[in-house]
This record gives C-alpha cells, sequence and structure tokens, in this order.
C-alpha cells in the first residue's frame, strides 16, 4: 500500500465478544471482535475472528482476511458466532 493512514476515525470503538484460550489445540488464542465504527452499537459494525499464536508473549503481526461466516475448506469455524447478514 501506498500513501499514508488518514488515522483513527472519531468515535471507533472495539468490543471483544468471546475469548477462546485454547483454540486450534491449545496452540492458539482466538478472539471475536466487533468494530463499531461510529460507536454505537446501532451504526455500522464489523466482527473480526482473530487467532493469536498462544505462546506470545509480546505484540504479533496479524493478518485479517475476509470471510462470509465459513473457513476456507467451506466448514463452520467452531465457537464462532456468526451475525446474520442484512439485505
Amino acid at each position: 500500500m501506498y500513501g499514508r493512514s488518514p488515522g483513527r476515525p472519531e468515535g471507533l470503538r472495539f468490543e471483544v465478544s468471546s475469548i477462546d484460550r485454547s483454540a486450534l489445540g491449545g496452540q492458539a488464542v482466538r478472539k471475536q471482535v466487533t468494530v463499531y465504527f461510529f460507536g454505537t452499537k446501532d451504526g455500522p459494525k464489523m466482527d473480526l475472528l482473530l487467532y493469536l499464536p498462544a505462546a506470545a508473549r509480546k505484540p504479533v503481526p496479524v493478518f485479517p482476511g475476509a470471510e462470509l461466516r465459513r473457513a476456507p475448506d467451506g466448514r463452520r469455524r467452531p465457537g464462532y458466532t456468526a451475525r446474520p447478514t442484512s439485505g
């Protein structure tokens, strides 16, 4: 990517809805996070499903991927609470 980031939008808020410290056989910590773009629950939002190394003792890089409720092999992810899509 080129250019510069416009900075963090005012009102951006994050809410962790679940944490599974034994994901992937104990090798990962799975966090489900909702990002509220304008800080209100009735406004635009996005759900993130993050897998972090369980043994990490300092910040690690995260590469988020866009998915529509299923793993790449078509199966539902265990423990993931998918929201219904609108529209």
